[in-house]
C-alpha cells in the first residue's frame, strides 16, 4: 500500500493536482483513483500560489534590506 492510499484510505476518493512536472507520470501509481488537472495558470484554483507569492515575497524584501547595507 503506498502512502497516499493509506492517508485516503480504500474508499474513491478524486486526487486534483496542478501541473508541477513533479507530478507528471502520477496517474500510473493511482490507476484506481479519479485524477483531476487543473488547467494550466489557474492560479485561483491553486491556493499554494498565494503561500509562495508571500513567501517569495518576504524572501525578495529581506534580500533587498541586506543589499542596501
Amino acid at each position: 500500500m503506498t502512502s497516499l492510499e493509506s492517508v485516503l484510505g480504500p474508499e474513491a476518493s478524486v486526487i486534483l493536482m496542478d501541473n508541477a512536472p513533479c507530478h507528471a507520470g502520477i496517474e500510473q501509481e493511482f490507476e484506481d483513483r479519479v485524477i483531476k488537472k487543473l488547467p494550466p495558470h489557474s492560479l485561483f484554483l491553486n491556493p499554494i500560489e498565494n503561500c509562495f507569492s508571500v513567501l517569495k515575497a518576504t524572501v525578495k524584501r529581506q534580500l533587498n534590506i541586506i543589499a542596501d547595507r
